[in-house]
């Protein structure tokens, strides 16, 4: 509101309707602050409030006593808040979300979207769930029936087809509401990198800008979970370690066939609203007024869960895991009226089959990546490590490889590792080679001469041994 009273900023409002010329703005100004001086005592105070979730112990706007209204500079936040409303049937909603939970990803998409006002109050780091698999599978109408627990999901989804401070803004309005981003195949890499998404969503909190005015913008901070879809994963073989641990990925089919899909697709764009209120008010009316309840089931939920997966089962997404099965534990006894010992016996099935898939899909840190990279280019490039070859990479003495650190370096980040941070773990790890100068000092390039010059090179046991007539056997990794 302090825009009106600033003869510069007041003039944006006429993009809005409002007829302000700008030869006229420093006597509008002078008329608003005049006109609220003198009627300060009889304008009634209503709090406002620019962006949805928890306010101290009320959710807004599902769960709200006090008078507030919803004001934001920002056009879309209007239509956000615009969407969050009744709609439809709640029966026929019930209906085809049951539909829905039958498949334990469409009930873990569903779930997760029930669990994003969880994450304030266990105080959960930000995290992504993305599924994938081949398109008409059901992955956009599973994501719009979990949105619509909360309204109307074609105003409440947003698109990898944005920029960076959109979805900053839109993370920021949602609040602890899920922030669901479909289609990651229409993502321009180039122009918005993936694993920049992912870090500046996943870090919970938007740039630090300065505003036109010469002060700073306020900056936007949510903590919620971010739901994605696509027909390829979200990580690569060369994503850094931060991604893995932000993103809990699954792998499978949220509809039994296209026509249950698209029947999803009717229902979330003709019923919604109804669930994510009867939720709320659960959580707070019967959860929230027994200390400390939520952290107890939680925890109890992420043991329990444990205890019946496998004893080689990943516990990197343990947590994020155990939070959504919370969200389908407690959406199971609100919004769809089941027996708490039922609801309780299907989130830890659940939550043991989800936990399944994320082993199957899991990957080796980027050392144990990179390390197996390297292994195949070696393998693949053996002609380039004898002498005249052109180019040279280096040379291969028995099972010892020298490489020459600029090729290395080359090939690493060509496919997206980062030659430092792998070389660097190589030699934590012991897979190379190094010498201590005549400080002591521990280096990892040894010296090596090839083709008559010599090099300072980067030695690698890779217990790989070349046989007399030039064949060389399968190389083993000793990571694994």
């Amino acid at each position: 509101m302090f825009h009106i009273f600033n003869r510069i900023l007041i003039i944006k409002y006429a993009d809005s309707g409002l007829p302000i010329p700008s030869g006229n703005a420093s006597d509008i100004v002078k008329y608003l602050y005049d006109y609220e001086s003198v009627n300060n005592s009889k304008i009634p105070f209503v709090k406002s409030i620019s962006r949805m979730g928890w306010v101290g112990k009320e959710f807004f706007p599902y769960k709200f006593s006090n008078e507030i209204v919803f004001e934001s500079e920002y056009k879309e936040a209007a239509n956000v808040i615009d969407s969050t409303c009744e709609c439809g049937s709640l029966e026929t909603w019930i209906k085809n979300a049951k539909l829905l939970r039958e498949s334990p990803f469409g009930r873990f998409i569903l779930a997760s979207s029930f669990s994003a006002p969880l994450l304030k109050i266990l105080n959960h780091r930000v995290f992504f769930v993305h599924i994938w698999h081949d398109s008409r599978s059901g992955k956009t109408a599973a994501i719009k029936m979990a949105i619509s627990v909360w309204g109307n999901p074609t105003k409440l989804m947003g698109s990898f087809n944005a920029t960076s401070v959109g979805l900053e803004r839109m993370a920021g309005i949602l609040k602890h509401l899920p922030f669901a981003i479909d289609e990651l195949q229409v993502l321009n890499n180039k122009r918005l990198p993936l694993e920049n998404i992912i870090y500046s969503l996943g870090n919970g909190f938007g740039r630090l800008r300065g505003s036109k005015d010469g002060g700073m913008q306020e900056t936007l901070s949510w903590r919620n979970n971010i739901i994605t879809s696509g027909e390829q994963p979200i990580s690569k073989e060369s994503s850094n370690d931060g991604v893995l641990s932000r993103v809990l990925e699954l792998y499978g089919k949220p509809a039994s066939n296209p026509d249950v899909a698209h029947q999803f697709h009717l229902t979330s764009e003709n019923n919604y609203g109804f669930a994510g209120k009867i939720y709320i008010e659960y959580l707070i009316n019967s959860v929230m007024k027994v200390k400390n309840k939520i952290h107890r089931d939680f925890e109890k939920l992420r043991d329990t869960i444990l205890k019946h997966s496998s004893d080689e089962c990943d516990n990197t997404h343990l947590d994020n895991v155990a939070i959504v099965c919370l969200g389908d534990y407690y959406s199971s006894i609100s919004a769809f009226n089941l027996d708490e010992t039922v609801a309780w016996d299907e989130a830890v099935e659940l939550g043991t089959k989800i936990m399944e898939n994320c082993k199957e899909l899991q990957r080796a840190d980027t050392i144990d990546r990179a390390w197996d990279f390297v292994i195949g280019w070696i393998t693949s490039n053996k002609n380039r490590f004898v002498p005249d070859s052109t180019p040279c990479y280096g040379k291969i003495e028995e099972n010892t490889v020298y490489i020459i650190p600029n090729i290395l370096r080359q090939a690493l980040e060509e496919n997206g590792f980062d030659y430092s941070k792998v070389t660097r773990g190589f030699k934590d790890r012991e897979l190379i080679n190094t010498i201590q100068d005549k400080h002591g000092i521990t280096r990892m390039h040894v010296p090596k001469r090839i083709n008559g010059v010599l090099q300072k090179c980067l030695c690698i046991e890779t217990m790989i041994s070349w046989g007399t007539n030039g064949e060389n056997d399968v190389p083993t990794n000793p990571l694994k």
